[in-house]
């Protein structure tokens, strides 16, 4: 059937500030509704008995206690965001969905071994425009790690020689936007496939290249194998890597690195994400 609207449904309250993906629903949902495709967001408790036959709901990476408070009569699309595979097969089983929503191929098909039986549709991830592209000229490397915590698992700490470069903030869009008008190279040092990872699209959105592990989810599917900038999961790897970036700062191998960057936003960017959602509507 054709749906005549989108509802998005966050887990978390606006301005919460717990989670950098959290102004996805708020803000996506007003990026399509400027762009003709019929759109709103709502908590998921304000949404516990008020659905309509004619929505479609996309529950944005939910918990699950709140999963059971949604009414399993509605259309649900469970937008898996960055959630691990453990996690996404719980929630999949939770509820009769209408489909997963996904921004990798890779994962896709992580999932569709496990739960063959369900319906996956990718979509490029959007970037809250909270992240602010640098405005500068900078006349050397920048290097920015987002959060040790996350951008370096399952360590339980960066290397040494990554700990001069951690940005340590509360995932919340403004510090996520301060950080990221200073830096030119994000870090992403994971050793986890079983993942999508969205800090290569935010590296993209800031025209700034990424050091990332190439076991990282979502690497060598976004950044191809020749990406210049790609190590193993290894001190000695990443040192490698670190000293080359800086090393060839402006030259052939970082203009590669940032033409392609430039190219997942045209493949993911704006026009990309219009279509997909469109096409929600019509499943």
């Amino acid at each position: 059937m054709a749906y005549s609207k989108l509802v998005f449904i966050n887990n978390q309250r606006k301005g919460s500030g717990r989670s950098s993906w959290q102004p996805c629903g708020e803000q996506l949902s007003e990026f399509l509704s400027k762009n003709n495709i019929p759109s709103e967001c709502h908590h998921v408790l304000d949404l516990q008995k008020n659905y309509s036959k004619n929505n479609l709901y996309i529950v944005n990476k939910p918990y699950e206690k709140y999963l059971k408070l949604l009414d399993p009569r509605g259309s649900f699309i469970y937008n898996v965001i960055d959630h691990n595979i453990g996690t996404a097969i719980k929630n999949i089983d939770l509820l009769p969905w209408k489909g997963v929503l996904l921004f990798t191929e890779e994962y896709a098909d992580c999932l569709r071994e496990k739960r063959p039986n369900q319906n996956y549709f990718v979509a490029p991830h959007y970037i809250s425009p909270d992240f602010r592209v640098p405005t500068k000229n900078f006349n050397r490397i920048e290097v920015g790690v987002m959060g040790a915590g996350v951008m370096c698992y399952p360590l339980r700490k960066p290397p040494a020689i990554l700990e001069p470069y951690v940005h340590k903030f509360n995932y919340n869009p403004g510090p996520w936007g301060e950080c990221t008008e200073r830096i030119n190279l994000h870090v992403m040092f994971r050793d986890k496939l079983d993942k999508p990872n969205t800090k290569i699209l935010h590296a993209a959105y800031c025209n700034s290249n990424i050091l990332c592990a190439r076991t990282a989810g979502g690497a060598i599917e976004l950044l191809g194998e020749d990406y210049p900038y790609l190590c193993d999961f290894n001190t000695k790897s990443l040192t490698r890597t670190l000293n080359h970036a800086k090393a060839s700062f402006g030259k052939e191998d970082w203009k590669f690195g940032l033409s392609r960057m430039a190219n997942i936003l045209k493949t993911h960017g704006e026009d990309a994400i219009i279509e997909a959602y469109a096409s929600l509507l019509r499943i």
